[in-house]
């Protein structure tokens, strides 16, 4: 059965107890957006089941806040999924810089937990709690499909056997408080770096979802609003509200974009990536080479420098790709490598750098810890560009519209 068909079984005749599944699935597929061009490490795919808490999260968040009911009627009212977690979390008094109490900054938690910032104790137990959820009820029923089970994916858990039955990957994929109190101070990279379950999907069925992420995300997010409807009825104004805050894109982290140009100033990497016109601090913008409404990554192999004028006329438009533009690629990933493999380099900058390359090493490269040699340095910047370029391709093939080629550009 392929991926797709998988998908359809599980939308249409899985568990309908909650609308977790949906959640479940659209927060995988979030994960393939982000990764359309991961490598398979033996041919699987793993995704860390932190991302997946994380999607669920937000995709939860608005709809607690507009007390839209999720679940089946207990007690003569209709239950909010993750309604207790979020009460918590709300009353807890945060450390936070948005209000957590409207749904239009649900986006905003989820790029404050991305952003690498240190979490606070509430987060921290919003995240355990959720990942809790998630392992307990649709990880354990989602996959069960008119009495057999369908191998979309499964999970798996670091120190148990791969022979073991998935009742005993779940039973360790649990968090107790301890997991995350003695990770203090809590970041976003610690999550990833100590994760021991992971979602896992082979390689076929992987490229399957990511050839149609974009449609597949709205089909799930489609199916959820329809058993919305069905359930609780079609003339609630809160259900469009929350469609509108489920499109709505995640939010670009402004302290990482204002590091990065402060970083690119600093190693005079201040031409414009498409015209090449002389920038500096009040004239440079930072461009996302694959647009964030379509890749929403913030790596500094994902950003360089633009003027207002070509980053306006690109918009989120694909760039077309020539070798003009592909040798000023390959000399700005250079020069910012370098800067890191220095260890006399800015800490600060190095350590956002650091969490980069990770990423990348993670899934391009099959490493688990950021140990580049000096003789990796071409290597490096060579997959960076062969990602980019992979996942520009990918995109053409199935984004319709214009693409943005810089005209009258120099050398």
């Amino acid at each position: 059965m392929s991926a797709i068909k998988s998908l359809e079984s599980i939308l249409e005749y899985g568990s309908r107890d909650s609308t977790y599944k949906f959640a479940l699935l659209a927060a995988i597929i979030d994960y393939v957006i982000e990764h359309p061009s991961q490598i398979p490490n033996n041919y699987w795919h793993f995704i860390p089941l932190w991302h997946v808490v994380v999607q669920f999260i937000g995709y939860y968040h608005p709809l607690v806040l507009l007390d839209l009911p999720q679940g089946p009627q207990r007690k003569n009212r209709n239950r909010i999924a993750l309604e207790g977690y979020f009460g918590k979390f709300i009353g807890s008094k945060a450390r936070l810089d948005f209000d957590p109490k409207r749904p239009e900054n649900a986006n905003k938690l989820w790029s404050l937990i991305k952003s690498n910032a240190e979490l606070d104790v509430a987060v921290e137990r919003l995240l355990r709690d959720t990942r809790n959820l998630i392992v307990d009820q649709p990880l354990r029923y989602v996959l069960n499909v008119k009495g057999e089970r369908v191998a979309l994916f499964s999970l798996v858990t670091d120190g148990v056997s791969l022979t073991a039955d998935f009742e005993e990957h779940l039973k360790h994929a649990f968090n107790t408080t301890s997991v995350l109190t003695n990770l203090r101070p809590l970041t976003w990279t610690k999550l990833l770096e100590n994760e021991k379950s992971y979602i896992v999907l082979s390689h076929n069925d992987y490229k399957e979802l990511a050839t149609y992420r974009f449609w597949l995300r709205d089909a799930v997010l489609k199916r959820w609003a329809e058993e919305c409807v069905n359930r609780f009825g079609a003339t609630d104004p809160r259900l469009l509200e929350a469609l509108d805050y489920w499109k709505l894109p995640p939010e670009r982290d402004s302290l990482i974009m204002r590091k990065y140009k402060e970083l690119y100033l600093k190693l005079n990497l201040a031409r414009c990536l498409y015209c090449q016109a002389n920038l500096n601090q009040s004239t440079m913008v930072l461009d996302h080479f694959l647009p964030w409404s379509r890749f929403p990554v913030n790596a500094f192999w994902n950003l360089y420098p633009a003027c207002s004028s070509c980053n306006g006329s690109k918009s989120d438009k694909l760039p077309v790709m020539n070798d003009r533009l592909r040798k000023r690629i390959n000399n700005h990933l250079s020069k910012v490598l370098e800067y890191w493999m220095d260890k006399t380099s800015d800490q600060n900058y190095r350590q956002m750098l650091q969490e980069d390359l990770l990423t990348l090493e993670r899934e391009q490269l099959g490493k688990k810890d950021s140990s580049l040699e000096k003789e990796e340095h071409e290597l490096v910047v060579r997959t960076m560009l062969e990602s980019l370029e992979t996942m520009l391709a990918d995109l053409t093939k199935i984004i319709p519209g214009e693409r943005f080629e810089a005209k009258n550009s120099r050398s």
